[in-house]
């Protein structure tokens, strides 16, 4: 099952970038399938950013992602967004995606 949604420029970094931050933690306490499931939320959001700054147009992408994708991503959103290093225009951006999963699930 997959689910679909659309997702603005701005949000589509963010999220790349604190899956990114996630990848990369040198001593990862999570289990290897959680690992797993971020680098390939990190393949996906790579390869829309790449995209994207192909051709900047300021238009939404879709997002197309397995269901426990989508699912790790919504449990991602709601431990990183009241991370100290985010702003508050950032947490709101991360807040109305994980709304815009909430729903889908």
């Amino acid at each position: 099952m997959k689910i679909s949604f659309k997702i603005d420029p701005e949000t589509l970094h963010l999220v790349h970038r604190i899956v990114l931050d996630k990848c990369q933690k040198i001593v990862s306490t999570d289990r290897p399938c959680k690992k797993s499931m971020h680098v390939e939320l990190w393949e996906i959001f790579s390869k829309k950013c790449i995209s994207y700054n192909v051709n900047p147009n300021g238009k939404d992408r879709n997002i197309s992602l397995r269901y426990h994708l989508a699912s790790e991503m919504y449990e991602l959103l709601l431990t990183e967004i009241n991370h100290s290093s985010l702003g508050v225009y950032e947490r709101n951006k991360l807040d109305i995606l994980k709304n815009k999963i909430h729903p889908l699930l």
